[in-house]
């Protein structure tokens, strides 16, 4: 709390660093795996959509890009009741084809 009173509302420029690294992510996954990125005003997450770069499912996508590139990602499907098509013989809905990196604070990682 008091950190917060004395703060000028940017928390030590973290916004700032945040907005770039999301930037250079972006890139990254857009130019290293097809992926869409989608926009964000703020946040420690990076969404993409998948489904331009060939995989069958989110799932797929993550799997096959750790196995390819030794980067890790989730499938956004973990956070739904419902399994994906794939796993549910005569499902009625598309798989879900958001996957979601995490914005590092150092350029490091």
């Amino acid at each position: 709390a008091a950190a917060l009173k004395e703060e000028d509302g940017s928390f030590g420029g973290a916004a700032s660093l945040f907005a770039g690294n999301f930037e250079l992510l972006a890139d990254a996954v857009g130019r290293g795996t097809g992926a869409k990125v989608c926009a964000a005003q703020g946040g420690y997450f990076l969404v993409a959509d998948v489904s331009a770069t060939g995989a069958q499912s989110d799932m797929h996508f993550v799997q096959d890009l750790a196995t390819r590139k030794g980067v890790v990602c989730t499938p956004l499907s973990v956070f739904y009741l419902d399994p994906a098509p794939s796993e549910t013989p005569g499902a009625a809905h598309a798989p879900c084809m958001l996957v979601r990196f995490t914005i590092c604070k150092s350029r490091e990682h």
